[in-house]
């Protein structure tokens, strides 16, 4: 038994860093191999174009989010329209805010 722990250990740290590493065989960016398609939203982006970001907050009036979207709407400035709603604390309402966004593109 003492001998088979440092074994187990031993295994599980091989598996823990292997699952951990990164692979050099692929591309970690879909966008920079070359038959990659660009969202219509990446595309307006990437020509200087107006593109629309949707934000779907679970809940106005909670102090930490509101932190969040002061941030997320000044980080957007200049850079295209920040569409941010209010879910209201209904995770129901989220889901049909964010089929919206999807909808609308």
């Amino acid at each position: 038994m003492k001998k088979l722990f440092p074994i187990v250990v031993a295994g599980a740290l091989a598996v823990m860093v292997a699952g951990c590493s990164t692979s050099s065989g692929g591309s970690s960016s879909a966008t920079s191999s070359p038959g990659a398609a660009a969202t219509p939203a990446a595309t307006a982006a990437a020509k200087g174009g107006n593109s629309t970001i949707g934000v779907a907050i679970y809940k106005f009036d909670d102090t930490f989010m509101t932190g969040v979207r002061n941030a997320i709407s000044t980080a957007a400035e200049g850079k295209g329209k920040v569409d941010i709603v209010d879910s209201q604390n209904s995770q129901p309402t989220q889901n049909d805010k964010v089929d919206l966004f999807i909808t609308k593109k």
